[in-house]
Order: C-alpha cells, then sequence, then structure tokens
C-alpha cells in the first residue's frame, strides 16, 4: 500500500542524526486516530544524477 498524499519522509530520530540531519523546528501532526503529535523536523538535500531536490 502507498499513501500518495504524502508530503514529509518520517525516520527514526537517531537514523537522521547518525546521517548529520539536526532538528530545525517543530511541526504539530494530528494521526489517522485523531491524536496530536509534535516532531522534531529537519532537512536534506538529495540528489540523484543532475537533479536535486530537499526533503523534511
Amino acid at each position: 500500500m502507498v499513501d500518495t498524499g504524502s508530503e514529509l519522509s518520517w525516520l527514526p530520530k537517531q537514523l537522521l542524526l547518525n546521517a548529520g540531519i539536526l532538528p530545525k523546528g517543530k511541526k504539530q501532526f494530528v494521526t489517522a486516530t485523531n491524536q496530536t503529535e509534535d516532531r522534531d523536523f529537519g532537512y536534506a538535500i538529495l540528489t540523484a544524477e543532475d537533479y536535486s531536490s530537499i526533503d523534511y
């Protein structure tokens, strides 16, 4: 199953820290069970061939 409405990647914090991606702020999310969660976010620059984009 693929979530075609997904806008952000969620990965374990330690994995991101190990990759050098540091928290830049917090965002609030509402889950499918209607719970509110505050999560840290950071930025990554993704590059493949001659194309680059950011992900957070």
